[in-house]
């Protein structure tokens, strides 16, 4: 759940770049300690959502070390396919720049 939750937070920034027509996509957030910062936060907030949304849903579970919540969110937001543009989204972009800027 933390892995997945960093990805999520990865995305943020080209979602937002996508709705505003921004010609660049991945920027602070898709560097080196943009994503250490941001898998940090995730695995900070990952432990506890996790948690809880374990606890709701009564799914038994071993009980989430600190290290393996942080190592989570560090790895989701560290592996390679997270830094720099890559061919899918410079296709996306360029999908979505006609209407966000009036061009069909």
């Amino acid at each position: 759940m933390v892995f997945g939750g960093s990805q999520v937070l990865m995305d943020i920034e080209p979602l937002v770049g996508i709705l505003e027509g921004r010609p660049i996509l991945h920027g602070v957030t898709h560097t080196i300690l943009g994503a250490l910062v941001i898998g940090l936060v995730a695995g900070v907030i990952g432990r506890p959502i996790s948690e809880l949304v374990l606890k709701w849903l009564r799914i038994k579970h071993h009980p989430m070390t600190w290290t393996a919540s942080l190592l989570s969110g560090l790895v989701g937001t560290l592996r390679g396919d997270n830094q720099g543009e890559n061919p899918a989204s410079i296709r996306m972009r360029k999908r979505w720049r006609g209407p966000v800027e009036g061009r069909a």
